[in-house]
């Protein structure tokens, strides 16, 4: 109802039946939408404001407005053509039927409610109106229709814009609102000339313009933004409307006019705002770009300068092809629900510059409003390099690791073969996908080859031909790539051929002076090949030195080993020929020591008076019978009683044995037993028993009163392993080579065989006897015996 005219509606309301301004207004509503174009004709119903239906005298209808169609639910498409009559008969039922011109009638509309409606009819020219009031509950038309006008009043009053009406005359109707904008009183509005209201240059063309459209009644409608001269003779800007209306059956024009001055000084103020905010985000060091579905709108010097385009080529690229392909979804998601707003997002995405570079980087992406649509603006900077710093920095710690377990691998390994297995599983680990070889010459003609294809490790020799140019230009190349032929026929590369590899990566492994060997790495199709190949190539630079210190470490070994044999078989050489001395002399010297002996014992008893001398040769004639019983068991070799015996009950019957003699001494005794199942040996129980006790013996001369002896017992590889630490005075370093020859002693009371009969014990067992020492920082026995072996108890049976 915001455009109804209020005559129409005083007037219906006053003299609703055959009242003579009401006809004469619908007559020329009708002659008017008769004259008009079609294209007019529905701007002039829809101008009306109330629900009206134009129906040729048998009730077809020709037009309507849309008030119309919602009230009797109907689209187009259903109302054209078809006859009102058959249409109220059907839909809308008569309730009152009093007069021809004025019918009330009930209608059911789509929400299922009833309602009331008053319909008036006026004809002209074979032509017939309809006007459809909502009786809003009433049962007297005149009723709603004052209801209806007060409302239209109330509109008319509270309206927020200026609103007149003007015909031939002048003013015919202003609003308060009107007033206030040019700031007369509404008196004085409707008295005075209207088109003072334009400017001078302006008037008579305005005057000349209505005053032609209110005479030839033509249908319009015009919208413009001109300047108005208020009542203090001051521009305003203004927002107006004009449309075709009718006022007390006359043709008229109905304004709205909206004061937008003060907007305009906002919208002057926000475009200087603005031309701030675009001067900051252009020298702005962030990267900074503004998107919509068309592409990039925007672009700031920082970000142009990063990614290698110009803002227009920006603007002209299309389908994200500045984004790389992985996150092009990413942003073709966020670009389809552009047309809500979301809270901002944090993106970190990678972005191609103008020669096809990726370069990363993090955006916080808003929404906001861009010339009358949405559009993101994304901010964030390039973070390209501490991507790759902190690649670099992972890559980095992952080649440490790995080389600190090689290390580990190279220092605790005794045999270099065991080294490069080991290395090259290790590797195989970390790169599962890899073929690997470490390539070790055995000497200028033989290359010993470790190889691990498929995780299953190989180890062959290749023999070097005198004209071999291939070896020596690899010598020559630190790191090398190529292809490998699919149809080799070289054996260097034939097992990598045979297990679909196809590409290779050679490293001369380079120790202090010369090479000593390549490692050579095969792939197949890998994206992160590059960053395995450097981790592999750098990797084995830091290794090398280390690889190359294994092998002389085992040539070193080997020559430890042959001159400690050498040293060993020297001592047991004087075994042999202590050996031979003593089966030859030892008789002979004891039957004169007994007589002798048996002498002193008759002496002594007869004689009393030389008791002490008597006694002390019988002490001197029984420790040199002692010697010659250790010299004795030092010259045999025969284990007489060989047997299966457990560990615990020979070192506890050593302990046993000792322990009064160390509780006497003020010194502690403490062992660890640290086997976690039980061990058998098999040994002559009585001379391993002897050969610890003479070891602990000594431990306990060298010890004094407060000391302590640690005897731990573990386990090494095959072997059982007794160590006795002691904390006494220590052998000197000029001795610790002689320590277990026979007579040697560094005490004054002592024969010097006790060590060297335990060795020659433990030597027979097939075991190994080794001391350190130092002078105040005691000495360490670690003493070696073989664990019983599964074949002994099948050949004991």
């Amino acid at each position: 109802m915001s455009r109804i005219i209020n005559s129409v509606i005083t007037n219906w309301g006053q003299n609703l039946i055959m009242n003579n301004n009401m006809v004469t207004e619908a007559e020329q509503i009708i002659l008017a939408w008769v004259r008009s174009r079609p294209a007019q004709r529905k701007h002039l119903l829809e101008f009306l404001g109330i629900p009206i239906i134009l129906c040729d005298n048998n009730g077809m209808i020709l037009d309507y407005n849309i008030q119309a169609s919602l009230i009797l639910d109907l689209s187009s498409d259903k109302l054209y053509g078809q006859n009102l009559k058959e249409i109220l008969n059907e839909i809308i039922l008569p309730f009152t039927s009093s007069d021809s011109q004025r019918k009330v009638y009930k209608f059911k509309n789509h929400e299922g409610k009833t309602e009331l409606f008053f319909i008036n009819s006026y004809t002209k020219q074979e032509h017939t109106m309809h006007f459809l009031v909502r009786a809003d509950g009433y049962t007297k038309p005149e009723d709603t229709l004052l209801i209806t006008e007060q409302k239209y009043r109330n509109l008319l009053e509270n309206a927020v814009e200026g609103i007149f009406i003007i015909g031939v005359k002048g003013f015919y109707l202003v609003n308060e609102h009107f007033c206030q904008i040019f700031g007369y009183e509404m008196s004085e509005l409707l008295s005075c000339d209207p088109y003072k209201l334009f400017p001078l240059s302006e008037r008579e063309i305005m005057r000349n313009y209505f005053t032609r459209k209110l005479e030839d009644c033509v249908v319009m409608h015009r919208k413009a933004e001109q300047v108005l001269i208020n009542s203090q003779g001051d521009e305003i800007i203004c927002q107006t409307s004009f449309f075709s209306t009718f006022y007390n059956g006359e043709y008229a024009i109905q304004g709205h006019v909206r004061d937008i001055s003060q907007v305009q000084r906002y919208e002057k103020q926000l475009e200087a705002t603005e031309g701030v905010y675009r001067k900051v985000m252009e020298n702005s060091k962030e990267n900074l770009f503004v998107l919509d579905e068309s592409g990039i709108i925007y672009a700031n010097k920082e970000f142009c300068k990063n990614i290698g385009y110009k803002s227009e080529e920006l603007k002209e690229l299309k389908n994200l092809s500045w984004v790389a392909l992985e996150y092009r979804n990413v942003f073709s998601k966020l670009l389809d629900s552009l047309d809500t707003y979301k809270p901002p997002t944090h993106l970190q995405c990678d972005l191609l510059t103008s020669q096809g570079e990726k370069k990363t980087f993090t955006f916080t992406i808003s929404t906001i409003p861009y010339k009358n649509s949405l559009a993101y603006i994304a901010t964030g900077k390039d973070i390209t390099l501490q991507k790759q710093i902190k690649r670099e920095r992972k890559i980095k710690r992952r080649k440490d690791s790995i080389a600190n377990r090689i290390l580990r691998i190279v220092a605790e390994s005794k045999v270099s073969e065991n080294t490069f297995l080991e290395v090259i599983k290790l590797l195989g680990k970390e790169f599962p996908k890899r073929g690997l070889e470490l390539c070790i010459y055995e000497n200028n003609n033989v290359l010993k080859v470790y190889n691990l294809a498929n995780e299953v490790p190989h180890v062959f020799f290749l023999l070097r031909e005198d004209n071999d140019e291939y070896f020596d230009y690899l010598e020559t190349q630190r790191v090398e790539f190529k292809s490998i032929n699919p149809t080799c026929d070289d054996d260097f590369d034939n097992h990598f051929c045979v297990n679909g590899f196809k590409y290779l990566m050679q490293l001369t492994l380079t120790g202090l002076d010369k090479p000593f060997g390549f490692f050579r790495c095969a792939w197949r199709e890998d994206e992160d090949a590059h960053i395995d190949n450097l981790i592999l190539s750098e990797l084995m630079q830091d290794i090398s030195i280390a690889l190359e210190s294994s092998l002389y470490r085992e040539q070193i070994a080997q020559i430890t080993r042959k001159a400690v044999q050498d040293e060993k078989s020297k001592l047991l050489s004087k075994f042999t020929i202590i050996g031979e001395m003593a089966n030859s002399i030892a008789h002979e010297v004891r039957n004169p020591m007994t007589t002798v002996r048996g002498l002193a014992q008759l002496l002594k008893e007869e004689d009393n008076t030389n008791e002490s001398y008597f006694e002390l040769m019988i002490d001197e004639i029984d420790r040199a019978n002692i010697t010659i019983t250790e010299f004795l068991k030092l010259a045999t070799n025969r284990l007489t009683r060989k047997e299966v015996v457990h560990l615990e009950s020979v070192f506890d019957v050593v302990i046993n044995l000792m322990y009064a003699e160390a509780s006497s001494r003020g010194i502690n005794i403490v062992s660890e037993y640290l086997l976690k199942e039980d061990v058998y040996l098999y040994i002559d129980k009585e001379q391993i028993k002897q050969a610890l006790i003479n070891i602990l013996q000594n431990a306990l001369e060298a010890s004094h009163m407060g000391d302590t002896i640690l005897i731990k017992i573990s386990q090494e590889d095959e072997n059982v392993v007794i160590e006795f630490k002691d904390e006494g005075t220590g052998v000197e370093a000029e001795y610790i080579n002689n320590i277990m020859e026979p007579f040697f002693t560094t005490k004054d009371e002592n024969a010097g065989l006790g060590l060297s009969v335990s060795y020659k014990i433990i030597r027979d067992h097939g075991g190994d006897m080794i001391i350190s020492s130092g002078v105040k920082e005691g000495t360490l026995v670690k003493v070696n015996i073989p664990k019983l072996s599964e074949e002994i108890p099948e050949l004991l049976a």
